[in-house]
């Protein structure tokens, strides 16, 4: 709301938004907006990443990006297994983009990455092949964010950014000018206690990584910058857990799960797509105005 509220003003008369959304499933990239169209990640001459083929919608409302989003969701893979009912096989970027009208320019994005859970062989039984094979690569995955993350703390001069598909399109997330956020979902249930102490574990891992200043790239300094969501702690030091996270962790450690035992999952199966694309919009059109002075976005 505050980006189409801001882009009213007549000084940003030629920026326009476009949403985008794909999802990273066994390795491939997948257009959500597009049926699904099998889509490339290349790296330009510039080392930057590049999703080949990727479709961009015009949206002029929040009401069109959420049809949008919406609309992708219908077509996102997704499966029943013996821990969840509809668990995500994959992961999902949705990039929301300020481009000038005329030159197409990229004036700044937002990603959202919602990224699938891990799972381990006991979570379910009887599995078939293809959903051991997305549970592996799931692992893979998120195995190889971590090496990045570990990587960048260490201030490597080499960062294993191509060791996965989800770390090379996140690539500009961590070198670039950017701001990043992590959210890291818990469980209330004491049957998943063990996925919750992995999930904490790998938050702290990432609460680690300071904000600092990387190798440089062909554009020129690499800012890198994590925020926290962080309730008593202290922002100058990125502390992503208060006093209490400790204590939390013995407690879950300590905790005698006597869990049930964990259904056969069932055959994988994906979500049917609706029959009616979300409305495309066009560019709005403004009256010719006088060009405004050089003025970067608030």
């Amino acid at each position: 709301q505050d980006i189409f509220k801001k882009l009213s003003r007549a000084e940003y008369y030629n920026l326009q938004v476009y949403v985008a959304f794909y999802e990273i499933y066994c390795g491939k990239l997948f257009d959500l907006l597009n049926q699904r169209n099998l889509l490339q990640a290349r790296e330009n001459s510039k080392q930057k990443v590049v999703i080949c083929g990727l479709k961009e919608e015009c949206i002029n409302s929040v009401e069109e990006l959420m049809a949008h989003i919406d609309y992708g969701l219908s077509s996102r893979t997704t499966g029943v297994t013996g821990a969840n009912v509809d668990s995500s096989r994959s992961h999902a970027i949705l990039v929301v983009a300020l481009k000038e009208q005329r030159e197409h320019k990229l004036h700044g994005k937002l990603s959202f990455i919602d990224l699938a859970g891990s799972e381990r062989g006991a979570d379910t039984i009887d599995q078939d092949r293809q959903t051991r094979m997305d549970g592996a690569e799931i692992n893979k995955s998120l195995l190889a964010l971590k090496e990045c993350i570990r990587a960048l703390d260490q201030q490597k001069t080499h960062q294993p950014f191509r060791g996965s598909k989800l770390t090379q399109v996140l690539k500009d997330s961590f070198i670039g000018n950017c701001r990043t956020v992590m959210i890291a979902n818990l469980s209330p249930s004491a049957a998943s206690c063990e996925h919750t102490l992995n999930t904490l574990r790998y938050a702290y891992r990432v609460k680690e990584l300071r904000r600092g200043q990387l190798p440089s790239s062909a554009d020129g300094p690499t800012d890198v910058g994590f925020d926290y969501l962080d309730e008593g702690g202290d922002d100058d030091d990125g502390v992503m857990f208060d006093d209490d996270t400790d204590e939390m962790l013995e407690s879950l450690q300590t905790v005698s799960v006597d869990a049930p035992q964990p259904k056969a999952a069932l055959p994988k199966s994906t979500t049917s797509k609706p029959s009616w694309p979300p409305t495309q919009s066009t560019p709005s059109q403004a009256q010719p105005q006088p060009q405004p002075q050089p003025h970067e976005m608030e």
